[in-house]
């Protein structure tokens, strides 16, 4: 029940994980099978109670027409395997208006673990209970429950229309008058009573209950009708204090009284660690309205979340979007609320860390505002003086950081098309799908040839070298390499532009220095590299590309270091890697402190500089942990096995070994082979590796 969510497996099964306690690993993300055989496990070896409502949201189909088959196979797959284990201590429940019929059919040759219980909806004892319940028939009558019969019985006992007619008979101009609603209505209950049986799971059914649904929300006091359908534009639980702000004009708390009153308003019980970030703009205002003791009371029991009820809010969005204007407005201001009071908790992972900015952005993606956006997608972050889409591709996010760019490609022809595009490319590059990179880093390279944009088609060139460098495919890598330096050399009148393409001169020298680096010509790598490092301390006025100059300086001081190590020049190489370590900490550049960290515990392994070497290496371990950086995390990992096995210390070494491999193989990280071959020596023999 999340519009955030897509039904492909790749997307709503990760979502699953997560909830299930454990994250998706790039494996996963790389191929929806490996997240298939991800969740199996994790139900196959923890008893788990699974309960999926409203199944038809992954089928395709509709509440008018119906629903027929699963949008994404692999759900199918994942049910068959679930039912085809014989031992798995785990059980899942899911709810659905409509069983397609593959899943009947596959569901039925396994007659010990499947059970298809149709829910025909309140009988005639309970449907007077739920009455009763409701402020009706505290003294009834025989003809009172003469009248509510039958429109039980046309409703099939549906408990959420029956709640509805209960609480508008209950509001004027009934006030309880049960005769007097009947007198109103009595044509529409008895026109088809004699078939509701047969009609019961039909789509004529499902229209009805739906328009009873949009006849009740017509009738609501005109604030509270807006408030109610101006809300449904949000995808997640969200506060009071949002719902209330969707009311730009009259009482909001008389409002949301009335929908509460009502029964149009659903609490998220037990709210995700992302949804908690919410409550803190709730919170801070409690605590400044209250005392010291009731402040303390509202931070250990925060206010619940809020949403609506799958078909109040499918009837509420339709009537919303009736009015184009009001629909507009209405995402807008979603937009601006999850732009300026969206507080993460201290705690919040990274991604809710930036929730508000992309749940804003998917607002104005809704709305056709690409503009609005374009900027959120390039906003600097104040927290890391990274544009957004640099942050999630730091943080490894590379399917967000796909879909949100993909939104935008297929909207924009500026630059930040071209942007999007090689985005795209990083992504799947990082994820291994180099095949899929190289495919986004062509249209790149297109689309900026045909713009005449030389300084993007550069960077395109530069893309794909270093896609062809993930390959091992050095020489061609160089190929590339070469093409954007040239690219970027070209002279421009511009200072602005100038200033860009020296910027990806260096980088063009860098990945070309790199490429050598791997070709075991580290003499011309240190050339390259002291090219890259004089091009990036050259002075910009611009605070903006002074910054991505200073980290271009530090990428090729620590490149230097690299070589300068791989030539055995050891002291050398450290003097690079602490030229990095300053800088790094001057920039706040804490991926770039953590490398420059575990560089020099590297070397000084090297120079039986154990004390230093293991200091180092703990720092960058923390580093890595505390900002999420899980594939040098593993390096650092493997770094400290080494270590302690030059110490002698095998079992502290295979602590860190396994480790170690457990992550690189998560990721699919070349670093497995490495961490591998050392476990098989720290396990053969028993004896640390001697120097």
């Amino acid at each position: 029940d999340d519009r955030s969510l897509t039904p492909d497996f790749a997307s709503s099964g990760a979502a699953l994980l997560r909830t299930l306690g454990e994250e998706p690993t790039l494996e996963d993300q790389k191929d929806p099978a490996n997240l298939l055989t991800h969740l199996l496990q994790r139900l196959g070896s923890h008893p788990c109670w699974v309960q999926i409502d409203s199944l038809e949201c992954l089928l395709r189909g509709n509440d008018q027409e119906g629903w027929s088959e699963f949008c994404d196979p692999l759900w199918l797959d994942f049910l068959q395997q679930v039912l085809a284990q014989t031992a798995c201590p785990s059980q899942l429940m899911l709810t659905s208006q409509d069983i397609p019929g593959e899943l009947d059919t596959m569901a039925s040759r396994y007659p010990q673990f499947w059970h298809c219980q149709p829910l025909q909806g309140l009988d005639g004892e309970e449907q007077q209970d739920l009455f009763q319940k409701l402020g009706l028939l505290s003294n009834p009558g025989a003809t009172d429950l003469d009248y509510l019969s039958p429109i039980g019985t046309f409703y099939a006992g549906h408990p959420l229309v029956l709640q509805v007619i209960a609480d508008e008979i209950r509001q004027p101009p009934f006030r309880g008058n049960i005769a007097h609603y009947w007198q109103h209505y009595e044509a529409e209950f008895s026109a088809t009573a004699t078939t509701t049986n047969k009609l019961a799971r039909s789509r004529l059914f499902r229209r009805r209950v739906r328009q009873r649904v949009e006849q009740t929300l017509q009738q609501l006091p005109a604030p509270a009708r807006q408030m109610l359908c101006a809300s449904a534009v949000f995808r997640r639980p969200v506060t009071v204090e949002f719902w209330q702000a969707m009311l730009p004009e009259g009482d909001a708390d008389a409002a949301f009284d009335t929908l509460q009153d009502r029964h149009l308003v659903e609490y998220a019980a037990i709210p995700s660690v992302g949804e908690q970030s919410l409550l803190a703009s709730e919170q801070s205002l409690l605590a400044s309205e209250q005392s010291l003791l009731a402040g303390e009371r509202s931070r250990t029991t925060p206010p619940l979340l809020i949403r609506q009820h799958n078909l109040i809010r499918s009837v509420a969005y339709d009537l919303l979007k009736a009015d184009t204007a009001v629909w507009q407005a209405a995402e807008r201001q979603a937009a601006h609320l999850w732009l300026n009071n969206y507080k993460p908790a201290p705690d919040a992972p990274n991604l809710e860390t930036v929730r508000g900015y992309l749940e804003a952005f998917d607002h104005y993606c809704e709305v056709g505002d690409w503009e609005q956006a374009s900027e959120i997608y390039m906003y600097q972050l104040p927290s890391t003086n990274r544009a957004l889409h640099w942050q999630l591709l730091i943080w490894s996010q590379y399917k967000e950081l796909i879909e949100v760019s993909r939104k935008l490609t297929n909207h924009i022809s500026s630059q930040t098309k071209r942007l999007c595009l090689n985005q795209i490319g990083n992504s799947y590059r990082n994820l291994g799908n180099i095949k899929k990179a190289i495919e986004y880093y062509q249209q790149a390279l297109q689309f900026t040839r045909e713009a005449g944009d030389r300084n993007g088609e550069g960077n395109a060139l530069g893309n794909l070298g270093n896609a062809y460098y993930s390959l091992g495919q050095y020489e061609r890598a160089i190929d590339f390499q070469q093409q954007h330096l040239t690219i970027a050399r070209e002279i421009s009148d511009s200072p602005e532009e100038r200033l860009r393409q020296r910027s990806g001169e260096g980088n063009a020298l860098g990945n070309l220095g790199n490429a050598y680096y791997s070709l075991g010509q580290y003499e011309r790598a240190i050339d390259f590299q002291q090219q890259h490092l004089t091009i990036a301390r050259e002075i910009s006025d611009s605070p903006e590309e002074r910054l991505r100059q200073r980290n271009g300086e530090g990428a090729a001081l620590g490149n230097l270091g690299v070589a300068y190590d791989s030539l055995g020049q050891y002291e050398r190489a450290i003097d690079f890697h602490q030229q990095y370590l300053t800088l790094a900490r001057e920039i706040g550049n804490r991926h770039g402190e953590g490398i420059a960290l575990g560089n020099t515990g590297a070397t000084q392994l090297k120079l039986h500089q154990y004390p230093e070497s293991s200091a180092n290496n703990q720092a960058a371990l923390e580093i890595f942990q505390e900002i999420g950086e899980r594939a040098c995390e593993a390096e650092a990992l493997n770094n400290l096995a080494e270590l302690h096995q030059a110490l002698d210390e095998v079992e502290t070494a295979r602590q860190y070994g396994q480790q170690a491999l457990a992550l690189a193989t998560e990721l699919g990280s070349p670093l497995k082979a490495e961490c591998e071959a050392l476990m098989q020596e720290l396990g053969t023999g028993g004896e640390g590796k001697q120097e």
